[in-house]
């Protein structure tokens, strides 16, 4: 393992063995993603991404109701990703499906399920309120409500993610990221980004700021509220 899957084993696993899933397993497993999200096309989703999202859930593993299930999902839910797919939610699904074919010999099948069902809760960002889904998906977006300079960084890693698109098809690229970003602005207008209190207490107003910032950046007019 890397060092930075080690700092991540340490804060995250105690919650993710069982009786099954031994500590070396675990290892195991958790290194063989490390060299996923370290593939070199990769900018933003990353190790450290994944232990931002694993770090949040952990942050609030006394609200979890499944915390095994919701830390694996963490784990794996960028292990496929793959810009050149077209379509939406491809890399998810085949996230799901390679933590199925990993985890099925060491978790119960209930479990196997709910991992594969967090995954999928990636790809709308959408969830109930304090729920384990949205402690997923809040960790999964809390870059949104980083400082500006990392937000800035993280805008441009997705940019160079893309970077065969973007190279080609600047003003395309331009109009579908400002689209993009600015849906959770009217997201956060309507109700808001961040689902669980605490995500939502530490990283909602900053975030409304940045995705302002950033739709004016894309050359979009920000979404205003029909006021009739």
């Amino acid at each position: 393992m890397n060092e930075q899957i080690e700092a991540i084993v340490e804060k995250c696993g105690e919650y993710m063995t069982s009786s099954r899933l031994s500590r070396p397993v675990m290892e195991r497993l958790m290194g063989g993603l490390g060299d996923r999200y370290s593939e070199p096309w990769r900018r933003h989703h990353v190790v450290p991404h994944m232990g931002d999202v694993m770090q949040f859930i952990v942050e609030n593993i006394d609200d979890v109701e499944e915390p095994r299930a919701l830390l694996w999902a963490g784990a794996y839910h960028d292990s496929i990703y793959i810009p050149q797919i077209p379509s939406k939610g491809v890399n998810e699904e085949l996230s799901g499906e390679l933590s199925q074919r990993d985890l099925a010999p060491y978790l119960p099948n209930r479990e196997i399920i709910l991992v594969q069902e967090f995954i999928g809760g990636t790809v709308e960002h959408l969830a109930k309120r304090n729920t384990d889904m949205a402690k997923l998906i809040d960790g999964d977006l809390k870059i949104l409500g980083a400082p500006r300079p990392e937000f800035e960084e993280y805008d441009e890693n997705i940019g160079l993610e893309y970077e065969f698109y973007r190279t080609e098809h600047a003003e395309s690229y331009r109009i579908e990221r400002g689209k993009r970003l600015n849906a959770f602005l009217m997201q956060s207008i309507g109700s808001r980004i961040f689902m669980t209190d605490a995500g939502y207490e530490l990283y909602e107003a900053q975030a409304q700021k940045n995705l302002g910032w950033i739709v004016e950046k894309y050359g979009l007019e920000p979404y205003v509220p029909d006021a009739s």
